[in-house]
């Protein structure tokens, strides 16, 4: 990943550098820690209600999901982990004032999977993720795309199911043949 232009040779040092310092760079913005503003989902009303309103609360019960409330942003929290490994989260706004309505923390490397079917459903946000977890596993895609990082994931599946919403028929359709190949 090294870029520019170098005349003359490069020491050990300089190739040291260069390429293994920039691996070691990447493997840390992979390691995310959560803010110390995420505390409890039960600290506010809002957050529960919201979780309730959206069938998530089960899913945040029985263990599939794990949730936070951002005291800071003030948003319902969506943990993603692959097994035990927390990748990352992303919190959903819990009024029209918090803007954006979605808000990603860390990177977006990793779908957010509630549940353990060997089944997916994909649909487009962790609350729909969560509401489908009791029968089958829900993959959020956080938008509705998918992007290449995705793919050897659900194609540990044994079947996936594209669930978009209306307004992104032709994007399921996209998807669906991007899986197929």
């Amino acid at each position: 990943t090294a870029k520019g232009n170098h005349e003359g040779e490069m020491t050990m040092e300089q190739v040291y550098e260069t390429v293994v310092m920039k691996e070691k760079e990447k493997v840390k913005e992979k390691d995310f820690i959560q803010p110390k503003s995420f505390v409890s989902i039960f600290s506010t009303d809002k957050c529960t209600d919201y979780l309730k309103k959206n069938h998530c609360i089960e899913s945040y019960i029985k263990g599939k999901a794990e949730m936070k409330y951002d005291v800071k942003q003030h948003r319902a929290v969506f943990i993603i982990k692959e097994k035990e490994k927390v990748k990352g989260a992303i919190g959903r706004g819990l009024n029209s004032e918090v803007y954006p309505k979605w808000f990603m923390y860390g990177s977006k490397t990793y779908p957010f999977i509630c549940g353990s079917s060997d089944t997916a459903v994909l649909v487009e946000d962790c609350a729909s993720a969560c509401a489908v977890s009791n029968i089958i596993t829900g993959v959020a895609l956080l938008g509705t795309s998918l992007p290449d990082d995705y793919i050897p994931i659900l194609k540990q599946f044994k079947s996936v199911v594209v669930a978009l919403d209306r307004d992104a028929t032709s994007k399921a359709f996209d998807i669906h043949q991007k899986l197929c190949y």
